[in-house]
């Protein structure tokens, strides 16, 4: 520490080391400084206290992290939203049926669908529920496993139905008695993890009198 002294004239603080007063050039005389005390040290420039830096860094963490979330939520529901879509464009047309076998007291047959898929994802369909009916009157029903439909492009997948010569019987007796028309149909969903695409189709129709 530098110590100092005030002028007696001027009362600025000089150094005690000078002779004249530099303010004013009043000539200084050994003890006629009226108070003295040291000069002051410049302070050093001071840095935040280290737990106020921590805490700016958790806050850019945080931030950072919560960003990087945001981002990855805002691509699954985009991807979701746009598979939902992808789901509803899926169309499936019949394309032969057959018989696959028969019993003595039901049968089976075979209903070949191709799926299509217009979008540019891949679609999974989980699973398949089908019925069959005679003029609104169900017969038979029957499931299908998972299978992938590419993008683009097109799946083949066949459909065994089984149904009993009972119902069926019935069926026939009232188209006979009550006449009309006779409709044969399948219908049914196809279900992906998102939405079950509805599917109906007619398997034989004709006019009875």
């Amino acid at each position: 520490m530098v110590n100092s002294l005030a002028c007696p004239k001027c009362e600025k603080q000089i150094s005690a080391d000078f002779k004249v007063c530099p303010y004013c050039g009043t000539e200084l005389k050994p003890g006629s400084a009226e108070t003295e005390r040291p000069l002051r040290a410049p302070l050093p420039s001071q840095s935040p206290p280290l737990h106020h830096q921590t805490r700016a860094y958790k806050r850019k963490s945080h931030l950072g992290r919560n960003i990087a979330i945001a981002c990855i939520l805002v691509s699954i529901i985009s991807v979701g939203v746009y598979y939902y879509v992808a789901a509803q464009q899926l169309k499936a047309n019949l394309v032969d049926v057959g018989l696959l076998d028969a019993g003595l007291t039901s049968a089976r047959i075979a209903a070949v669908i191709e799926v299509q898929n217009p979008s540019v994802l891949p679609i999974l369909v989980s699973s398949g529920s089908f019925n069959i009916q005679v003029n609104n009157q169900h017969l038979g029903y029957s499931s299908i496993e998972s299978f992938t439909v590419v993008a683009n492009g097109l799946q083949r997948v066949t459909i065994p139905v089984s149904f009993s010569y009972a119902d069926i019987g019935m069926a026939v007796a009232n188209i006979i008695i009550n006449g009309g028309n006779v409709t044969v149909g399948l219908d049914g969903y196809l279900t992906t993890f998102i939405i079950s695409v509805p599917f109906n189709t007619t398997l034989y129709n004709a006019q009875f009198n």
